[in-house]
Order: C-alpha cells, then structure tokens, then sequence
C-alpha cells in the first residue's frame, strides 16, 4: 500500500465513507474522460456495475494516477492512466426517487491526490458525474466530465 492509499484509506473511514479509486484514462476526445474504479483492495470494478457503499451511507471518490502498482496497470490493460487531469468536482442526482441529498461536491486535497464524496441514503440510486480539470495543476483550462458511474446504497444491492 503506498502513501496515497492509505491517505485516501484513512480520510474514507473517519468521514464514514466506503472508498472506491477512479483512475482516468487517456481517451479519444475531450468532452467525456474514461475511467476505471477500484474497490479499497485495488481489484477493479467492472463497467457499468453499480458502485455500493459498504455499512455507510457515503462513497468517496479517490484520485490515483500516478504511482500505480504493476498489478493495477496489469488491470487497465491496453488504457494508460491520464495524468494531465485533476479531479475537480462531482454532481449528483438521486435516480427513482426524491431524496433532498445536496447535488454538487467540491474535490479536496493535493492535485492528483483528490477526493470527493456523495452521500447515498438508504435504498437510494444515484447518477454521478465527475468532473476533472486540466492541466493537473494552476489554473484549470478545461473541464472534462466522465460518463456517469452509478452509485448505490449497500441496503438496496439486489445482486
């Protein structure tokens, strides 16, 4: 486990969040950045499996693109990490039903070692998109979004 890991590690269980990392991947355009998730053993999550918390009510999205372990690089196969983006924000949006659970999230932390995290009440679904800036680092140039990942409760896993 390297220092990133067990700071995101750390931060998830005092804030009562389950971790999940995203990795962004280099991708073919601008307007939609690919990225893998990883559970907190590093073993990615297939797409589009939902992502459920795990006794909380929280998921918290960790930034690592750099320093990935020859195993984690194993399982990106022919994707390379892109380390040009930051994760900069997260929006959410409660799917089924009404919640009254906040919207947007402002990523925290040092570039390339950001988290954000959404809270997902019980037996709720929600849609979020992450939203990364580039260059990594100053002034934000361009804001690039992902394809949304779906986030849900633990209580209302149905698999």
């Amino acid at each position: 486990m390297n220092d990133l890991t067990a700071a995101a590690l750390a931060r998830a269980d005092a804030e009562e969040s389950t971790l999940y990392f995203v990795v962004p991947l280099i991708g073919p355009a601008d307007n939609v950045i690919p990225c893998a998730y990883f559970n907190a053993r590093w073993e990615r999550i297939p797409s589009p499996k939902p992502l459920d918390t795990v006794n909380t009510n929280a998921i918290m999205f960790a930034q690592q693109s750099v320093g990935l372990s020859p195993d984690v690089l194993v399982q990106l196969g022919n994707s390379k990490p892109d380390t040009s983006v930051t994760l900069f924000v997260a929006v959410a949006k409660t799917l089924e039903k009404p919640s009254g659970l906040p919207n947007t999230f402002v990523a925290t932390g040092l570039d390339q070692a950001t988290t954000v995290t959404v809270p997902v009440g019980p037996g709720t679904r929600r849609g979020v998109v992450l939203v990364f800036r580039r260059p990594a680092s100053g002034n934000a140039q361009t804001l690039i979004a992902t394809s949304d990942p779906e986030i849900r409760n633990g209580s209302s896993s149905d698999d």
